[in-house]
């Protein structure tokens, strides 16, 4: 599926499952949308971390923050998503990293009581 913003350089990865096709190299690969595009602004949220701290979005105000909402049930798509999110933080430069903060939300339905 072809993201909703232009980009001349955009590839699918291939499925590290998917012998068949190479997976492209990462300058060939561009999953953001090119830099100065204003995006969608995420809704104020309080979460809690795994050491069950809470976060906010207003505490990260400054800081380039990435969410991705990961069903931690997912046995396709989801590993592939967390392989490649790791890999995006660790090609950052290390002036860069601290600007950049990476929310990997679970998303787990939690039974009623």
């Amino acid at each position: 599926m072809r993201p909703p913003w232009p980009s001349a350089s955009w590839a699918p990865s291939a499925s590290p499952l998917d012998k068949s096709h190479p997976t492209p190299a990462p300058a060939q690969t561009q999953y953001l949308p090119p830099i100065g595009r204003q995006l969608t602004p995420a809704v104020p949220f309080v979460l809690k971390d795994q050491a069950g701290q809470s976060v906010s979005l207003a505490s990260l105000r400054g800081q380039t923050v990435l969410l991705a909402f990961l069903d931690p049930l997912c046995k396709n798509v989801c590993p592939v998503m967390g392989q490649e999110l790791a890999a995006l933080e660790q090609a950052l430069p290390p002036d860069k990293t601290p600007t950049l903060v990476i929310i990997s939300v679970a998303l787990i339905e939690r039974p009623r009581t």
